[in-house]
């Protein structure tokens, strides 16, 4: 027993030393700041700007409207009127009719081309929430240091701030010497068939590919983004996850609601295969770019989670088990569940004869669209329930994740140290959708990342009520892109 005893404590001085020993030696992963000299921006001329975007009502809705099209039209008109040394410098053309592609020509030929990328469009108000609203959705106000309204944060702020830039680098004559892309969509919101997938065949056509290309998707979180970091955080999102909406129907005999019959009521059948999917989640695992985002991040963090994250080898259970205490942290880790919309009875006392719900499905890369919907037939396990593809909607698998050491991420984060200096820069993953689906068949690698610091009480409002972006931010996001221009062409 005893040597046993001494066995089993040489063991635990064996790993002891291991773990410290590769905590006090986990590598900073930052990339070096070095000062650039300022770059004079008007903050409050790019909020007026912003201001009068946001009061142009570029909707995508699900179903199309009569008239849908003008305002985006508007906005074409209003650009080229707000940014005449861009529009006179660039080349410019219409995709689609609603959607802008720009090119500016490069001076090298030999040096590969790179595509900036936004989208004008905007979710619509959730009818009965306007009064909601702090001012108006769609009246760009300007007060208490915000510019408020649908599409400040997503993402016009973004798409003045490209704009801004390049009227910047065009009115002081500059002359790239890596060709720019410039698309500006018009449906993003609802899966971009029409706008990025047009571009897309347009510039694959021209056999025009790209080095890297630059989309909404990550940002500067501050405020508790990881718990155990209070400091700003740069989130370079290397990749995305995918989609599919599944329809969930269960039938019944119907009939009138004073005689209901048990066990034959469509919307108990329905909801109770809900409830053994929702308690049937997607397992989690720490890998691909979530694992390379907390790497990145650990040496900030304190020294007992640096323990844990600098020794996965035998902390990795508890690591994915604080992760999955947030929301937003868990949906990093696994394909989510969300039913979203129900159809049942078109009348109060009519019991339906088929009671439907439709659960979007955020595809994590370790999953397919095919794995999801044999994932719900288990859960579901009812031969009078039936699983379907939603046609209501687009569905994908979970893109391709681009590398944390190419020329195009090192690129972006070196940009992000130049104009907010020290802040933590680290790879991520969209959980949400953008644009990329389409272009990263153009481009090497697609990244995601709009230069906006937003603090937890404006992210909010993303996609829901006071949706709101600091006027303090706009500055910086023009300089990040005149940078970002600069720093491609020293890089060729």
């Amino acid at each position: 027993m005893r040597r046993i005893l001494q066995a089993v404590g040489l063991v635990i001085i064996v790993v002891a030393a291991v773990v410290i020993y590769r905590t006090e030696n986990l590598p900073s992963q930052q990339v070096p700041v070095v000062p650039i000299d300022p770059i004079d921006i008007d903050e409050l001329v790019v909020a007026g700007h912003l201001s009068e975007l946001i009061q142009f009502k570029t909707l995508s809705r699900q179903v199309k409207q009569d008239g849908d099209e003008l305002p985006f039209l508007a906005v074409h008109e209003w650009l080229a009127v707000t940014y005449p040394k861009t529009f006179a410098t660039l080349k410019h053309q219409p995709i689609g009719d609603l959607t802008l592609l720009f090119k500016w020509q490069g001076s090298d030929p030999d040096a590969r081309p790179i595509l900036w990328t936004g989208h004008m469009d905007v979710v619509p108000v959730e009818a009965g929430t306007e009064e909601l609203w702090t001012h108006p959705p769609f009246s760009g106000k300007i007060a208490d240091g915000h510019i408020w309204g649908r599409g400040a944060v997503d993402m016009k702020s973004t798409v003045i701030a490209m704009m801004e830039a390049i009227e910047h680098l065009a009115g002081s004559g500059y002359q790239p010497k890596r060709t720019l892309y410039l698309a500006l969509t018009h449906d993003e919101e609802v899966g971009g068939l029409n706008g990025a997938a047009a571009v897309t065949a347009h510039l694959k056509q021209a056999d025009v590919q790209m080095a890297w290309s630059l989309d909404e998707g990550g940002l500067i979180g501050v405020g508790g983004l990881i718990n155990g970091i209070d400091e700003p955080v740069g989130l370079i999102a290397v990749g995305e996850k995918g989609w599919i909406t599944l329809k969930i129907t269960a039938k019944s005999g119907g009939g009138h609601s004073s005689v209901p019959i048990a066990g034959d009521l469509a919307i108990v059948n329905l909801s109770k295969a809900l409830v053994r999917l929702d308690e049937s989640q997607f397992p989690a695992k720490l890998n691909g770019a979530p694992r390379e985002m907390m790497l990145s991040l650990a040496p900030a963090l304190p020294y007992y989670q640096r323990v844990a994250l600098a020794n996965l080898w035998l902390f990795e259970p508890l690591v994915v088990a604080m992760l999955e205490s947030s929301p937003v942290s868990a949906a990093m880790l696994r394909t989510t569940i969300a039913p979203t919309m129900v159809e049942g009875s078109p009348k109060e006392n009519i019991l339906p004869q088929r009671a439907s719900a439709f659960v979007n499905f955020r595809v994590h890369p370790n999953d397919t669209m095919e794995s999801v919907l044999a994932h719900v037939e288990r859960a579901v396990a009812d031969p009078k329930i039936e699983v379907s593809q939603s046609t209501q909607s687009f569905a994908r698998d979970a893109s391709p994740m681009a590398s944390k050491e190419s020329a195009g991420y090192k690129l972006i984060a070196k940009t992000i140290g130049d104009i907010y200096g020290s802040i933590l820069v680290s790879p991520g993953m969209t959980v949400g959708g953008t644009d990329s689906k389409h272009y990263q068949a153009i481009a090497d690698e697609t990244y995601r990342f709009a230069p906006m610091t937003l603090p937890p009480s404006d992210a909010r409002g993303f996609h829901g009520t006071n949706e709101r972006v600091r006027v303090a931010n706009m500055d910086d996001m023009v300089r990040f892109y005149i940078q970002l221009m600069k720093n491609a062409d020293e890089d060729r």
